[in-house]
């Protein structure tokens, strides 16, 4: 359920405009679909860091080291 833009009531999903004002809803559920897209796409887009360069990062401001990684197990 979402919010009319102008009343505030609550419609439900698929609807054009409110039954109570008459207020027109598609720009609302455009920019809501608009939003939730860009979300899911920055969302999909960030990876983080590579793991090796935190390590070495880490390891630089601290001052030591960085502990070598586990070797691969032998299949």
């Amino acid at each position: 359920m979402i919010p009319c833009p102008e009343c505030k009531r609550h419609l439900k999903f698929g609807v054009t405009s409110c039954a109570w004002c008459r207020a027109s809803v598609a720009r609302k559920l455009a920019l809501l679909a608009a939003a939730s897209t860009m979300v899911v796409t920055l969302s999909a887009c960030y990876g983080g860091p590579p793991v090796q360069e935190n390590r070495a990062r880490r390891a630089a401001e601290s001052g030591t080291t960085p502990a070598p990684s586990a070797p691969a197990p032998d299949k």
